[in-house]
């Protein structure tokens, strides 16, 4: 299970910078062969939730 938080959170953070200058607050991305889904909120920039999909 902490593997899947790691990968979640790497996942999160490489396509954190191409997806919110772009304006998107939630986001697909994928880490180590698994697609992860990543809501970021739109007024502090801060990542709120990132699972598995």
């Amino acid at each position: 299970m902490k593997d899947i938080l790691e990968w979640g959170q790497k996942a999160a953070a490489k396509g954190y910078y191409k997806y919110t200058n772009q304006g998107k607050d939630r986001y697909s991305e994928y880490f180590n062969g698994i697609k992860f889904r990543v809501y970021v909120d739109k007024n502090t920039g801060v990542v709120r939730n990132v699972h598995p999909e």
